[in-house]
């Protein structure tokens, strides 16, 4: 079983496993590989590397199926006398152990310990690489004073070691102030994942414009959605955890602490990303069914115009197909030419109204809009209305006529008036 301890100055530390339940022979130890060699010569259906000559004859496939049976045995085997091993060392880790050797998701349990010690355990499955396949489950156990934690490989390890992890976790006071560095140092990955798939959805953003395979396009922009949805899936995990890692010491200086403090400056701004990439992908595949559905529209508009145009053709040919003898005058001679020249007639009378309606491309006439001087100089005469209609009603309370209300308007050629100076004075009463 490979293990790393590191001690820090604040008394805290951190006991890092590498698959302590070895999954094939090349995470083994070299004592074990040897075990496993001499339990292997002990099977009559392989000789020993020794014993073995040119002219031997390779077993036959149940021989090797036989093997390779007996190798996996003797694998499980191992692995459970390794976890028992640790089980002895550290019998607080039981439960956590014996579950981290069947759970590979993400899975956090809140506890307590028997003197009353808070406790956070679980499983968080984390992207390492680029790679999307590349997710690997990171077992932990958090209490006050120790960290442990189980990888399949040494790379998170290494990464923590390299500036500037390395000087936080030296500045840490305890494990869980630690263990959010590790979660701060897991969230730079998925953060840089982002950064690339922003620069693959500017991409998209720039080839929607083009209106040529716009079916590639949209699938594209779905490729786009299920990337979101991937960083996405890592990224709520995290966020859990990090609501459980307050559950569970929130009583102590966690809150207060930078670590922490950073983490969540972290969690928000990628949250931030997430939303932000969310909403444009949403908007960028709005445009685009919008984008289709013009132009499926414009299609149907134009197929509507062509079996608008064909069809007094179309009845014209109906009705002189007819199989009957008795047409009125079919036997004329100029009964076909008048027929054509009326399909023609109701053909052109069609396309001239399609064409003023707008339904041929041709767009309405747009209203010219008024100049800034016209708009000044019109309200400028509405002005001087309201107020000699104002002088007129404050002179006398005397009842009008209808003929004087009716003279006291103001006529619309007045309101229309756009000569400079142009001014509208009240008249006198008589």
């Amino acid at each position: 079983m490979n293990e790393r301890t590191f001690r820090f100055p604040a008394g805290w530390e951190w006991l890092q496993l590498r698959q302590p339940f070895a999954e094939d022979l090349h995470q083994q130890s070299t004592d074990a590989r040897e075990d496993v060699q001499l339990q292997l010569e002990l099977i009559p259906s392989m000789p020993s590397r020794t014993k073995r000559t040119s002219t031997d004859k390779l077993p036959d496939s149940a021989a090797q199926t036989d093997i390779a049976t007996k190798r996996e045995q003797l694998r499980q085997e191992q692995a459970r006398e390794r976890l028992l091993a640790l089980k002895l060392r550290m019998p607080a880790c039981s439960a956590w152990l014996d579950d981290c050797y069947e759970r590979s998701a993400n899975h956090i349990v809140v506890h307590r310990l028997e003197d009353g010690q808070p406790l956070l355990y679980g499983t968080l499955l984390v992207q390492l690489s680029d790679d999307k396949k590349d997710i690997q489950p990171l077992r932990y156990w958090v209490t006050a004073g120790q960290l442990t934690t189980i990888h399949e490989d040494w790379r998170l390890s290494i990464r923590t070691q390299q500036p500037p992890w390395d000087m936080q976790l030296q500045q840490c006071s305890n494990s869980y102030e630690a263990f959010a560095t590790i979660l701060s140092v897991v969230l730079d990955q998925l953060h840089h994942g982002l950064d690339s798939f922003e620069k693959k959805l500017m991409d998209q953003e720039q080839a929607l414009r083009s209106r040529d395979q716009q079916i590639e396009r949209m699938n594209l922009l779905f490729d786009c959605r299920y990337d979101l949805l991937h960083w996405q899936r890592l990224f709520v995990p995290v966020c859990e955890l990090n609501n459980a890692l307050k559950e569970a010491f929130s009583a102590s200086t966690l809150i207060r602490s930078e670590a922490y403090t950073r983490l969540q400056h972290k969690l928000e701004r990628i949250d931030a990303l997430i939303q932000t990439y969310a909403r444009e992908l949403d908007t960028l595949i709005a445009m685009g069914e919008a984008a289709s559905t013009q132009r499926g529209n414009d299609t149907l508009k134009v197929l509507t115009n062509v079996a608008i145009l064909l069809a007094p053709t179309i009845v014209v040919g109906a009705l002189w197909g007819m199989n009957i003898r008795s047409l009125p005058y079919m036997e004329e001679a100029w009964s076909f030419p008048a027929m054509c020249a009326i399909d023609l007639l109701v053909t052109i009378i069609a396309w001239l109204l399609l064409r003023r309606s707008g339904w041929l491309g041709r767009r309405p006439p747009q209203t010219t809009a008024p100049s800034t001087a016209e708009i000044g100089r019109t309200s400028h005469i509405r002005a001087d209305l309201s107020v000699g209609t104002l002088s007129r009603t404050r002179r006398g309370t005397k009842k009008k006529s209808v003929s004087d209300s009716v003279a006291d308007r103001p006529s619309p050629a007045i309101l229309n008036l756009t000569e400079t100076g142009a001014v509208d004075k009240p008249r006198s009463r008589q």
